[in-house]
């Protein structure tokens, strides 16, 4: 049998709850706030660059089912890698 073990008695957790309990502002809507705040993991121009990468990808709309034996939709080189590599100059064939 494990016995709970608390720095506060009962009296004390008592009175959190009722404090707790009765708070105003307990009940309140998300966002009612301000706004909430988001925690950035990258730059916005990469994660700008990544969404226009994948708009522009020509498989972007194919499910895995419809790739099988394809020829033409997966094998497809990427528009933004055409156009690099004729910026470029390079004649490279994607394979």
């Amino acid at each position: 049998m494990n016995t709970a073990v608390s720095t506060k008695s009962r009296d004390e957790v008592n009175a959190e709850a009722v404090r707790t309990a009765s708070a105003p502002n307990q009940n309140v809507t998300r966002g009612s706030r301000g706004p909430e705040t988001v925690a950035v993991s990258k730059d916005r121009s990469i994660v700008e660059a990544e969404a226009v990468r994948t708009a522009y990808a020509p498989n972007q709309n194919v499910t895995a089912g419809s790739r099988v034996n394809s020829k033409v939709i997966s094998n497809m080189q990427h528009p933004m890698d055409v156009n690099v590599q004729a910026q470029q100059g390079s004649g490279a064939v994607a394979k």
